[in-house]
C-alpha cells in the first residue's frame, strides 16, 4: 500500500512538471500587444537613439532635435493609430503593405520613451538621415483621404479633428523653424541636416496648399479655418541664407530696431527686402536665359542659311572636337547636380529636368553630326549651353 502511494506522488509530481513546462512554453509564444514594441534582438534600422554604438548629436543641435520629434511623432501617431484599427476601411494589400511601416513606427516610439527618460541621447543619423519620409508621406496622405471626404455630419467632426491635426503640425513646424534660425546664426546648420528636414517641410508644404485650395473650391467655406503660421521652405531657405550671412554688426543693428520694425509671425521684415532681392534675381536669370536663347537662335538661323546641309563623318576634326565638348559637357553637369542634390537649395525638378535635358543633348549631338545635317548637330550642344548657364544662374541667383 505504501509503495503505491509513492509511485502515485511520483506521477503528480512529474505530470506537474510536464504541465508547467507547457504553460511556460505557451506564454513564451504570445503575441506582442499591438502598442508594446518587442525587444530588439537586433540592431534596428532606423535609429534615433545612441544605445546601439551611433555617436550622440552635438549638444548645440539638441533642441532642435527635440522640436523635430515631436512633429515627427504626430506623424507617427496618424499611421499607428489608423493601421491599429480593427474595423479598417481599407484593402487587404495596403493594410499588408504598411506591416513594416507601423513596426518602424512602434520601434521609433520606443526610443524616443528611451531619450525622454534620460536612458539615452538622440544620435547624429536621427538628424541627417531621411528615415522617417515614409511615415510622413503615408501620414499625410491618411489626413489627405479624410479631409477630402463628403460632407456628412459625421465626416465633419472626422475632418474638423484632423485639421486640428494639421492646425497642430503647422504650429510645430514654426517651433522648428525658430530652432533652425537660432543654429543658422552660429553657422551650424550641417548640409546633410538640412536636406532631411526639406524632406519633411515640402511634404508639408504640399498638403498645407492642398488644404487651402480645397477651401477655396467650397462655396460653403469662403475663408479657411486657420491661417498658416510656419514658412514655406523657400521662405526657409531665405531666412536660413540670411541669417548665415548676417555679420555681428547687423546682429546689433536688427537687435536695436523699433519694435514696430519687428518680424511679423510667420514672415519677418528681414525676409520682406528677401523677396525682394529674388525677384530681381529671378528677373536677372530669365533676362540672361532668354537673351542667350535669341542670340543663339539668331545665329544658328544665319548659319543654317549658308550652310551645304550636309552630314559629317568620324574622320573630320570637328567631330573629335564635337567629343571632347560634350564629354567636358556631360561632366559639369554631373558634378553640378551632385552639388545640388547634397546641398538641397532648389527643388528637385529645378535641377533634375535640366540636367536630364542638356545631358541627352549633349549625347546625342554626336551621332547626329554622322547621320544628319551637321547644324542639327550644332543645334543641339546649344540647347545644352543654354540649359548649362541657366543652372549655373539659379545656383548664384536664387
Amino acid at each position: 500500500m505504501e509503495n503505491t502511494t509513492t509511485s502515485s506522488s511520483a506521477r503528480d509530481v512529474k505530470s506537474n512538471l510536464k504541465r508547467r513546462k507547457q504553460l511556460d512554453v505557451l506564454a513564451y509564444c504570445l503575441p506582442v500587444e499591438p502598442n508594446q514594441a518587442p525587444a530588439p534582438t537586433s540592431v534596428p534600422e532606423i535609429r534615433i537613439c545612441d544605445q546601439y554604438g551611433d555617436l550622440s548629436l552635438d549638444s548645440t543641435i539638441l533642441p532642435l532635435a527635440r522640436a523635430l520629434i515631436l512633429l515627427d511623432d504626430e506623424m507617427i501617431k496618424r499611421v499607428q493609430r489608423f493601421y491599429q484599427k480593427r474595423n479598417l476601411s481599407v484593402d487587404e494589400a495596403r493594410r499588408t503593405k504598411m506591416v513594416p511601416l507601423v513596426n518602424d513606427c512602434i520601434e521609433i516610439k520606443r526610443q524616443w520613451k528611451e531619450i525622454n527618460s534620460g536612458k539615452c541621447e538622440f544620435t547624429h543619423l536621427y538628424m541627417r538621415r531621411k528615415w522617417l519620409i515614409p511615415i510622413w508621406a503615408e501620414s499625410l496622405r491618411i489626413i489627405k483621404e479624410a479631409l477630402a471626404g463628403n460632407q456628412t455630419s459625421n465626416r465633419s467632426q472626422k475632418q474638423t479633428h484632423y485639421e486640428q491635426i494639421l492646425h497642430r503640425c503647422d504650429t510645430l513646424a514654426n517651433d522648428v523653424k525658430d530652432h533652425m534660425l537660432d543654429i543658422a546664426r552660429e553657422g551650424l546648420l550641417d548640409p546633410e541636416v538640412l536636406s532631411s528636414i526639406q524632406g519633411r517641410w515640402l511634404r508639408l508644404d504640399g498638403i498645407l496648399n492642398w488644404y487651402y485650395d480645397l477651401h477655396k473650391r467650397e462655396a460653403d467655406e469662403p475663408e479657411q479655418r486657420w491661417l498658416r503660421i510656419s514658412p514655406t521652405w523657400r521662405e526657409m531657405q531665405s531666412l536660413i541664407q540670411h541669417h548665415e550671412a548676417m555679420t555681428k554688426g547687423e546682429k546689433e543693428q536688427i537687435q536695436t530696431q523699433p519694435a514696430g520694425n519687428a518680424r511679423d509671425g510667420s514672415k519677418p521684415a528681414a525676409a520682406v527686402s528677401l523677396v525682394e532681392n529674388q525677384r530681381f534675381s529671378a528677373f536677372i536669370l530669365w533676362s540672361s536665359f532668354f537673351t542667350c536663347a535669341a542670340i543663339s537662335t539668331a545665329s544658328f538661323a544665319i548659319g543654317y542659311g549658308r550652310s551645304l546641309h550636309l552630314p559629317g563623318n568620324a574622320d573630320d576634326p570637328d567631330f573629335w572636337f564635337l567629343i571632347q565638348a560634350s564629354c567636358v559637357q556631360v561632366l559639369g553637369l554631373t558634378v553640378s547636380a551632385l552639388i545640388e542634390r547634397r546641398r538641397g537649395s532648389l527643388s528637385s525638378w529645378r535641377w533634375c529636368l535640366p540636367t536630364a535635358i542638356a545631358g541627352a543633348c549633349a549625347i546625342g549631338s554626336i551621332p547626329l553630326y554622322v547621320f544628319v545635317p551637321k547644324e542639327w548637330s550644332t543645334f543641339l550642344s546649344t540647347i545644352t549651353g543654354a540649359t548649362q548657364t541657366f543652372m549655373a544662374l539659379q545656383y548664384f541667383l536664387l
